[in-house]
């Protein structure tokens, strides 16, 4: 009789009897675990695979070249614990067979357990395992896996390749963990799905070169209070008048005059003032000058866009 035949009746026989320790089924297991011929290793696991622990089957398994090692997961798989099938795939396997693992058995395996079989792929491969499992993932854990585990020059690409599994929140995330650079294309492609308070916040966390361009993205989706922040806050000093002009429109008098007299270098303030005048009272330039000494041309520009009278009460503000 066949070497296998006899083991399966052996192991059927005494699974049914529940025989003690030491019984003809486990001589035979033992037997069978010291066996090193690949394709009887995989006839085994496929005939007998269901009278074998999980521990027992991890151990033929492993004697299995690296090359036929998931061949003898897949045949076993419905016998093996999620956490043995862990531990093969992230100890036991190269990094070609750990990918196809991942996609023959991702809904075998916790998020958690996936998350650190990412962290032992090679960087520059984890763009490719992500695409072998992306339907074990959801909005919020797809989000964590790209913010976490794909490379930073990789992030961007795959945020736009799965944009329409990710919700705004998970975009935000990932959005804030991508380069400047590209933070700026992110912006002007999602503004419209991002909250204004967590465009705000993208904002104020980008290197200072980048915050102008930032802005002038998505003023239009931004509170008056969060556009004077930044300006006062977050632009470059050389291009806070730039930035105020840009987003002028959008602000009310108050805030333009606070963000001139606070915000604007002494040397500019003249030319912020003759540039927004349309946008501003006397009363309200009289509050910005009134620590200043301004130019005789200064008040001869402005009073084209004043009557005389109202110019009259700044000419105390001539050096």
């Amino acid at each position: 009789m066949n070497f296998f035949v006899k083991l399966k009746n052996i192991l059927f026989k005494n699974k049914t009897k529940r025989l003690p320790s030491e019984s003809d089924t486990e001589k035979v297991i033992k037997l069978a675990l010291k066996e090193k011929n690949p394709d009887r290793i995989l006839e085994i696991l496929n005939n007998t695979g269901y009278s074998l622990t999980s521990s027992e089957i991890t151990s033929l398994i492993e004697n299995l070249p690296i090359s036929k090692r998931v061949s003898g997961m897949k045949v076993a798989k419905r016998y093996i614990t999620p956490y043995d099938l862990f531990e093969l795939i992230n100890k036991k396997l190269d990094t070609n067979n750990k990918i196809i693992a991942l996609e023959e058995f991702q809904n075998q395996l916790d998020l958690y357990d996936i998350y650190t079989i990412f962290d032992n792929l090679p960087p520059d491969k984890r763009t490719e395992s992500l695409e072998k499992c992306i339907d074990r993932f959801d909005s919020v854990s797809l989000g964590e896996m790209i913010k976490l585990y794909i490379p930073l020059v990789e992030r961007a690409d795959n945020l736009y390749k799965y944009e329409e599994l990710i919700d705004s929140y998970s975009k935000v995330d990932i959005i804030k963990k991508i380069l400047p650079k590209e933070t700026l294309t992110a912006l002007e492609k999602y503004k419209n799905e991002i909250s204004h308070n967590n465009i705000a916040d993208i904002i104020t966390n980008l290197p200072s070169n980048n915050t102008f361009e930032a802005l002038n993205i998505c003023y239009d989706k931004l509170t008056m209070n969060e556009i004077r922040d930044i300006i006062m806050y977050n632009i470059p000093e050389f291009q806070k008048l730039k930035a105020l002009k840009c987003c002028a429109e959008k602000l009310n008098i108050s805030i333009i005059t606070d963000i001139i007299k606070y915000s604007i270098s002494e040397n500019e303030k003249e030319y912020a003032i003759l540039d927004l005048a349309d946008l501003l009272d006397i009363s309200h330039i009289e509050e910005i000058v009134q620590d200043l000494k301004v130019s005789s041309v200064f008040l001869e520009v402005l009073s084209t866009k004043f009557v005389k009278d109202d110019i009259k009460s700044l000419k105390s503000f001539v050096s």
